[in-house]
Formats: C-alpha cells, sequence, structure tokens
C-alpha cells in the first residue's frame, strides 16, 4: 500500500505511517514511512508512553519469541467497559492490561 501511494501521490510519500492499538488501548505503537519500506509488515516500536507483552491463555506473561495473546497498557487505557462485568472480567488483566484480542 505504501509503493502504490507513492505512486499515485508522490507528494505524500513522507506523510504515510502505520500503527497498532484499539479503541480500548489508545496508541500502542507506530511504524513511520522509511521504516514501513524497510519492514512492511510491522507495526513499529512501542510508543514511549506503552507496555505490551505476551500472555498464554491463563494470562501468565510468556517468554520473548514466543506465540500468544497481546495484552497492552498506557495512559490511554480504558478502565473498563460501562456496566458489562462479564466483559471487564475477560478483557481487562491485573494491573489495568487490557488483553487485546489479537495473537502475536
Amino acid at each position: 500500500m505504501v509503493r502504490q501511494i507513492e505512486e499515485r501521490f508522490p507528494h505524500l510519500e513522507s506523510s504515510v505511517s502505520s500503527g497498532y492499538g484499539s479503541t480500548e488501548t489508545g496508541l500502542i505503537s507506530w511504524a513511520p514511512g522509511w521504516m514501513l519500506k524497510a519492514a512492511p509488515d510491522c507495526v513499529g516500536p512501542l510508543m514511549p508512553t506503552s507496555q505490551a507483552r505476551i500472555t498464554d491463555d491463563d494470562g501468565t506473561e510468556l517468554p520473548p519469541g514466543a506465540e500468544g495473546n497481546i495484552e497492552a497498557r498506557s495512559w490511554m487505557s480504558m478502565l473498563g467497559y460501562w456496566h458489562n462485568d462479564d466483559a471487564n472480567a475477560e478483557t481487562v488483566r491485573p494491573g489495568r492490561w487490557i488483553r487485546t484480542g489479537d495473537f502475536g
């Protein structure tokens, strides 16, 4: 997509970027255009105000390189869903970690 934008709109070349996050967590990571050119599938490094980790289904943090559930937190993370205790129990982990529902 970056290459297509550059070809069609060359004046926008330096404005293309990508990020990872959700309504519940806010923006967790960001990749500027130069980074996407080098690694088109990347989501960039974590924002300075964000944390992310990979956990198993029980919420135990896994070692680097392991695959599992992406959990994230930041100052923008929600405190919980409005009047939805079941969703909160499933999504909001101890320490205000938010289970994103994504696999990483």
